[in-house]
């Protein structure tokens, strides 16, 4: 898939992408790679919807990626001052057949009005079935529930284990720290503590998280100022966070998500004193994080080469989408788009192979028609005419001495060019006896 280059007019301008999936099959999405310009691009988000914002045509800009919020799930980000977080091995999320999400929607956000060239990722599904599948669980509280300056939530999870590996922090309202924690057993074990003023997008957690049935999730959101100043009553959630989890693809969640802060006693009680503490760099959320606020990281790698293909063609720019069985042919497609020096290398060396082969079947064919011809050169050999050495002066001698030497009905009959093997204009090939001889049987007749 391609799309033509835009006239951007305005800086901080959207651009939106719809791709169809197929309804007739199942397919997980196991891959994301963002193909971008970090100078240029500020981030790309990715949508699974049940129905786009448009369908014609297929891209279309400062609007919203689906038609129906509600239809709609956020399930990647790649955002230029957060590291890109990494799907686990052995996991994908469903789409196509028996599920709600009919496109993929890609949305990419620039920096200045100026940049002409279009990035986006590249998307790679697979029609296996993978160990695990990937899902999210949301927890979510709205305004009947807040305190002056903060917000509390809780919910006791109970269905299938789940693992954690991703967080995605939002929040309508200016903020500060926010924080989840497991209660398992009384035992308080942080899952993750973010910053709201930082972009609210996906995190990476440090480790994977185990929830089992029986755990308790609880944790808040801390505002800058009093939320009460901040906000009208609405039904709208004022803090949200999205869990992406990985579970057993036997195992099925039976809820897909808390709201609201149903057991405040267990919150009061668990909830640690330095919930409220706001991470300072992006180590205080990831240990394998840089030890930087997310401006500072960004202008970093502002200055590093970039490492994703570009088009070479100015006025497109190519979104991969990649079906595969995990076939090697695919992982070979994925590994030359990834590695294209190495590619060209091979390339070059394949070419080279076929080109000695094909010089050698040339030599070898054109000795073997030498040879050949050497064999079969055509030598001359000399011809006695009436000599015992030319079989075919021999045979003609001994054929007209047969018919005309001792045959009485045809003594008297005069040799004529009728009865001539050769004609008075031709070679003949009678020697002077014969001739002689049959001259004399013509004068006695």
């Amino acid at each position: 898939m391609t799309m033509p280059t835009l006239n951007k007019s305005i800086n901080n301008q959207s651009v939106y992408m719809a791709l169809k999936l197929p309804t007739d099959e199942e397919l997980y999405i196991v891959d994301f790679h963002p193909i971008i310009n970090i100078q240029r691009v500020k981030f790309i988000s990715t949508y699974l919807c049940s129905k786009p914002y448009r369908t014609e045509p297929n891209f279309w800009l400062d609007t919203r990626a689906c038609e129906s919020v509600d239809q709609s799930v956020l399930i990647y980000e790649w955002y230029d001052s957060v590291p890109a977080v990494q799907w686990p091995k052995d996991a994908g999320l469903r789409v196509g057949i028996n599920t709600p999400y009919r496109y993929v929607v890609v949305n990419v956000h620039y920096r200045s009005s100026d940049s002409n060239d279009i990035y986006t990722e590249r998307i790679t599904f697979t029609h296996q079935k993978p160990k695990y599948e990937i899902e999210m669980y949301d927890i979510m509280t709205n305004a009947l529930n807040i305190q002056k300056h903060r917000v509390d939530f809780s919910c006791q999870y109970d269905s299938s284990e789940m693992k954690i590996f991703s967080t995605l922090f939002s929040s309508n309202f200016q903020g500060g720290a926010i924080s989840l924690y497991r209660i398992r057993n009384n035992q308080v074990q942080s899952i993750i503590k973010g910053n709201l003023a930082w972009p609210q997008t996906f995190y990476q957690l440090s480790n994977v998280t185990d929830i089992k049935g029986e755990d308790y999730l609880i944790g808040l959101c801390a505002f800058e100022k009093p939320i009460q100043d901040q906000m009208v009553k609405s039904r709208n959630f004022i803090c949200q966070l999205t869990l992406m989890f990985y579970i057993e693809q036997e195992e099925k969640l039976t809820i897909e998500g808390c709201e609201n802060n149903d057991f405040s006693s267990i919150s009061q009680r668990f909830l640690p004193v330095n919930a409220l503490d706001t991470p300072q760099t992006l180590f205080d959320i990831n240990p394998i994080y840089p030890k930087l606020p997310p401006n500072e990281w960004m202008q970093s790698q502002l200055n590093k080469p970039l490492s994703s293909p570009q088009s070479t063609d100015n006025d497109t720019q190519t979104i991969y989408l990649i079906y595969t069985n995990q076939h090697r042919y695919d992982q070979l497609i994925i590994f030359m788009q990834d590695h294209p020096l190495i590619s060209i290398l091979i390339l070059w060396l394949i070419l080279l192979v076929i080109g000695l082969v094909i010089l050698v079947y040339v030599i070898r064919r054109a000795r073997r028609i030498i040879v050949y011809s050497s064999s079969h050169i055509a030598r001359p050999t000399s011809v006695t005419v009436g000599g015992d050495t030319s079989s075919l002066s021999g045979w003609l001698t001994k054929r007209r001495f047969q018919q005309y030497g001792d045959d009485d009905s045809t003594a008297n009959v005069p040799l004529t060019s009728k009865h001539r093997w050769a004609s008075d204009t031709e070679g003949s090939d009678l020697s002077d006896t014969e001739v002689f001889n049959t001259k004399k049987i013509t004068q006695k007749g």
